[in-house]
């Protein structure tokens, strides 16, 4: 409980009070017996004690009742008493009565616990009447005490009694009062250290009770809950006084590895070697059982150190985390299966293409024969129309044959091995150009000039690449020769962070709606008016995205067409152009 300095003053003054009563009684009691025997003895009469009798009587009757009647009305009596005691033991006894300092102990008592008005007004009667008795001793003491007349009749000794009991009220007054400031300046101390406490403790609740977590606080020795915060309610179904009279056990799953046995096993880990985070899985209170994230640290709380965990729930990510495995896995089966499936296919396709390279060869092979057979024995016999449909017969056959080489060409793209080195383009270009000039492609008459810009090397297939760029290369020648004058342009361009290779040709282009058709196998956009067989640009986006690349195509009616490629990261050579003369 905190706490409250006006509490704790009230009750230092109740017992300064209840102290300073118990000693009025003792000394007020010995005074007036004195005072009486004195009286029976030397005078004869006690009849000036009465007011001290009767005074005595009235602090004794309320310190019998002292628990009902309030300190502040019991120390008026006190003081009253203690006034009349020692002024009856002065005025019975003279400068010889040492209980006579208690005409002044009642300004010391005034001074600490009433108001300074009240305790003026207290110190001056108490002078006031300190003075009435030594007056009442100088002029008529010998009546009261004759063995000793003088002493009692000495204005010296009745002063210097009177400053023996100032000084020594005022001593008292002094040690009392500085001893009561320092218990009041610690008391200030530790009010402000608690106001401080509260607000602190007040500012973290409400941050933990802010947070998403749980965080239980233990005790190190026998792992007992001592404070709860965050949305322990929400998470487990239960008060904080509820959950504090519970064990870890309770509030876990309650089966290996989720027993008190395993916890204690944790706490020692993070007593040991540090910090510790681990998935646990919890139960609420109405019996749902959910994962959660356990950390565990050691940290002093209230200069005490205490095991602090935080319990983050965990339980929506560990049922995804669940479904992903599950996923996956069905995943992985379906990927076998599917691969099971392409390899099936893909030897289906293996024994068609044997099928298409040996069943249809034949045929073709008996047919260009006979026709060739007819026209060499029977030529001059034929007429000049069936001349012409035996050659039409061997050039079908020759275009079927052709076809069917294309066609096992494609196929095999998907099925060979792509084996991964430095490939400097510009060199296979050159020597690509020098065969294509050998082997006079494009349209009969019309030399086609060739200019080779800046090239890169790059890391992939070389057969593959060398593919690709004879099949663009010599597309271009023969498109471009349906210009004035052929022309075909190769380069490497940046675009992005990408290096591209570009083959950009002036023959008559095409429209862009049509691009797609252009990669598409046997899909020819210009007929028959340039000799081929459409599957050139269908193996080269094959064998590209084969090698992680990409492929693209941009041309305009009558502007020529452009051949872009990239097949991943490049080096990129010198930015020099070279310009191959042009040779018919």
């Amino acid at each position: 409980m905190p706490y409250d300095p006006d509490v704790e003053l009230d009750k230092v003054q109740r017992k300064i009070v209840d102290s300073l009563h118990a000693i009025v009684l003792f000394c007020g009691f010995f005074a007036v017996s004195l005072s009486v025997a004195r009286g029976l003895l030397v005078i004869g009469s006690i009849r000036h004690l009465v007011p001290a009798i009767s005074v005595i009587l009235v602090v004794a009757a309320t310190y019998a009742v002292r628990g009902r009647i309030h300190w502040v009305v019991r120390s008026w009596v006190l003081m009253v008493g203690l006034m009349v005691a020692g002024g009856a033991a002065l005025w019975s006894l003279g400068v010889s009565a040492p209980a006579g300092i208690m005409v002044f102990f009642p300004s010391v008592l005034a001074w600490l616990i009433w108001p300074r008005r009240q305790a003026v007004f207290l110190s001056g009667l108490a002078l006031t009447a300190f003075l009435a008795v030594a007056w009442k001793n100088i002029s008529h003491g010998d009546a009261f005490d004759s063995r000793m007349p003088t002493f009692n009749r000495s204005p010296l000794f009745w002063t210097n009694l009177g400053v023996v009991y100032l000084i020594t009220s005022s001593m008292l007054l002094t040690i009392i009062l500085n001893l009561l400031g320092a218990w009041r300046r610690a008391l200030d101390r530790a009010r402000t250290r608690e106001r401080e406490s509260i607000t602190d403790r007040e500012r973290l609740s409400g941050i933990l009770a802010g947070i998403h977590d749980t965080v239980f606080i233990h005790d190190l020795d026998d792992g007992g809950i001592l404070e709860i915060h965050g949305r322990y309610e929400e998470m487990y179904g239960g008060s904080v006084d509820l959950l504090r009279g519970m064990t870890v056990e309770q509030l876990s799953a309650g089966v290996p590895p989720w027993t008190q046995i395993e916890a204690r096993g944790w706490m020692t880990r993070t007593f040991r070697e540090g910090p510790q985070t681990f998935p646990w899985k919890a139960r609420h209170l109405g019996g749902t059982e959910f994962w959660v994230e356990v950390s565990m640290r050691i940290f002093p709380v209230g200069g005490i150190d205490r095991l602090v965990v935080t319990v983050s729930d965990i339980d929506q990510s560990m049922k995804d985390r669940e479904r992903l495995r599950s996923f996956n896995k069905a995943l992985e089966t379906r990927v076998e299966e599917r691969t099971a499936q392409i390899r099936k296919e893909r030897e289906a396709m293996e024994e068609f293409s044997y099928m298409v390279s040996h069943d249809l060869r034949a045929p073709l092979r008996g047919i260009d024969g006979f026709a060739r057979a007819l026209e060499e024995d029977h030529g001059t016999e034929l007429l000049e129309s069936g001349r012409e449909m035996t050659s039409r017969i061997r050039r079908g056959a020759a275009r079927m044959s052709r076809l069917i080489d294309a066609f096992l060409s494609l196929s095999r793209v998907d099925r060979v091995s792509v084996k991964r080195e430095e490939v400097e383009l510009r060199p296979l270009v050159e020597e690509i150009v020098d065969e294509i000039r050998q082997a006079g492609a494009g349209i009969p008459g019309k030399a086609v000039a060739w200019r080779i810009g800046s090239l890169p090397s790059v890391h992939s297939d070389p057969d593959l690449v060398r593919q690709v760029l004879a099949n663009l290369l010599s597309n271009a020648a023969k498109f471009s020769g349906l210009g004035g004058s052929p022309e075909v342009r190769i380069e490497s361009v940046r675009r992005g962070d990408l290096e591209w290779i570009e083959i950009v040709d002036n023959g008559p282009g095409f429209e862009m709606s049509q691009t797609d058709r252009l990669f598409k196998a046997f899909s020819r956009l210009h007929g028959d008016s340039v000799e081929g067989i459409g599957i050139g640009l269908a193996t080269v986006k094959r064998i590209v995205e084969r090698l992680g690349g990409a492929v693209e195509a941009e041309g305009r009616p009558g502007g020529g067409a452009t051949f872009r490629f990239r097949l991943g990261a490049a080096v990129p050579g010198d930015r020099t152009e070279t310009e191959i003369p042009v040779r018919s």
